[in-house]
């Protein structure tokens, strides 16, 4: 994604890098696991190629900022949805939870790495 954005003009500085999990790892085969890693672009972006436009979904979400390796992200996901979530009193909003890397591997240690967690509520 990066590789033909960046090239092509199309990733701007301020552009935020977003993970859409469509499906629960724990139920669904690897193989058939359906993730999104998506760009933020502005407006007037027109797909070309394999890209697509997706847009994400309003309303209200929690939020939880994970520090340290993705490879934490799992346990912090079944800790939220498994824990927070049932003495919250919220219920989740049929649409997928997403991701926003703060920072990334590439410049950054796997402890210091930021990745806030976004789940839809109703």
């Amino acid at each position: 994604m990066g590789a033909a954005l960046g090239p092509a003009g199309r990733l701007g500085g301020g552009a935020q890098m977003i993970g859409v999990g469509h499906d629960n790892p724990e139920v669904t085969p690897a193989e058939h696991l359906r993730y999104d890693a998506c760009v933020t672009v502005p407006p007037d972006f027109a797909p070309f190629g394999e890209l697509g436009v997706q847009i994400i979904a309003g309303g209200p979400y929690a939020r939880h900022t994970h520090e340290g390796p993705y490879d934490g992200l799992a346990a912090k996901y079944q800790r939220l949805l498994g824990e927070w979530l049932p003495r919250s009193g919220r219920e989740l909003r049929f649409e997928p939870c997403y991701e926003i890397y703060v920072n990334t591997p590439g410049n950054t240690a796997p402890a210091d790495l930021r990745t806030e967690i976004y789940l839809p509520l109703v």
